[in-house]
């Protein structure tokens, strides 16, 4: 059983390591916030269209200050928070449910 259990961890950590790798990759900016609100992923097409550094960010919460002149939170804070309710008072185009009943989008730029 000791075995299976150790198998299991390095296939987690293969696939956690290769979707990493990937989402660096993704032409679409994206950057991902942990449960503390600290970025643990701000990929390369994030630092063109922001022009900030992923060095800047990971492991901080400044990830608004990349997009804003004053502190707000961003899409993924109002996710993280779970306070999709906050929508409309921070974007004025939204959705609060994609097309299969998941997930938000926003836009403001």
């Amino acid at each position: 059983m000791a075995k299976s259990r150790t198998t299991s961890i390095k296939t987690i950590d293969v696939a956690d390591s290769y979707a990493v790798r990937l989402m660096q990759h993704l032409v679409v900016p994206t950057f991902v916030i942990d449960p503390k609100r600290r970025v643990v992923i701000w990929n390369r097409a994030c630092e063109r269209l922001t022009g900030v550094a992923a060095s800047e960010v990971i492991g901080t919460s400044k990830h608004w200050q990349a997009f804003y002149e004053t502190r707000r939170p961003c899409l993924a804070d109002l996710v993280a928070l779970d306070r999709p309710e906050q929508l409309p008072e921070f974007y004025s185009e939204y959705a609060a449910r994609g097309h299969n009943g998941l997930g938000f989008s926003a836009e403001n730029w």
